[in-house]
């Protein structure tokens, strides 16, 4: 973690940083159980320095303390000293284990942070991708409309050297180089005319069905929405 830190050039993968937080939330819950159990023996040791003293109220009254025998003064030393020294112990114990959950909280953050920065990078980086793409497709666009320019020139030009370029004309290569029109030239117009009205007409029928496809999805989509 110092390495992200410290280092930007060392990035862990998401998958990293996932295994991580799965750790952390383990080690958390451990924590917690331990911390439940330290405090549970640290609440008994000090009921057992209760009853320890309650015991010794009822077994020798409350006598100057020194009508005590010895053996007796030297065991309840002892025991007192042991409970003592046990409830430091598990007092302690407690701390550490309460410190490092907290500790274990704030890796956590770190780590939700750092996840958090990697989220961000991503969608700056997919931002800065997206108006790439807008831009090539400006590009491409502008492109397009140069080829739709100079089509539209020339195709007068090339409408009129295939319209000549027909049987239906012809130049006679005598002197007089007269120009001579077949007379089935209405054959042309006759054929060709059906042809466009029918392209045209299967053409502004796809688009038909296809808007009449499109509404039949939407319509079926917001029934199963409205269903679920």
């Amino acid at each position: 973690m110092s390495a992200h830190i410290f280092d930007d050039s060392q990035r862990a993968a998401a998958t990293e940083y996932s295994a991580l937080l799965k750790d952390l939330h383990i080690c958390e819950g451990q924590l917690a159980f331990f911390e439940r159990t330290t405090q549970f023996q640290a609440g008994w040791i000090e009921w057992l320095q209760v009853q320890h003293t309650v015991l010794n109220r009822l077994r020798f009254g409350t006598p100057d303390i020194f009508d005590i025998p010895p053996q007796h003064k030297q065991a309840e030393e002892i025991i007192a000293s042991s409970l003592s020294l046990g409830a430091s112990f598990s007092r302690e114990r407690l701390e550490q284990v309460r410190t490092l959950r907290n500790r274990i909280r704030i890796q956590l953050s770190v780590v939700a942070n750092f996840m958090t920065q990697n989220d961000g990078r991503t969608n700056i980086a997919i931002a800065e991708a997206s108006r790439r793409i807008a831009f090539e497709t400006k590009r491409d666009s502008d492109a397009m409309k140069t080829i739709a320019a100079l089509t539209m020139v020339f195709l007068p030009a090339t409408f009129v050297a295939t319209l000549f370029g027909m049987v239906f004309f012809t130049v006679d290569s005598g002197r007089s180089s007269k120009l001579r029109v077949n007379p089935y030239w209405w054959v042309y117009l006759a054929a060709t005319i059906p042809l466009t009205m029918l392209t045209v007409g299967a053409w502004l029928g796809w688009l038909r069905w296809v808007r009449w496809k499109r509404l039949q999805d939407e319509e079926n989509f917001g029934l199963k929405e409205k269903s679920q």
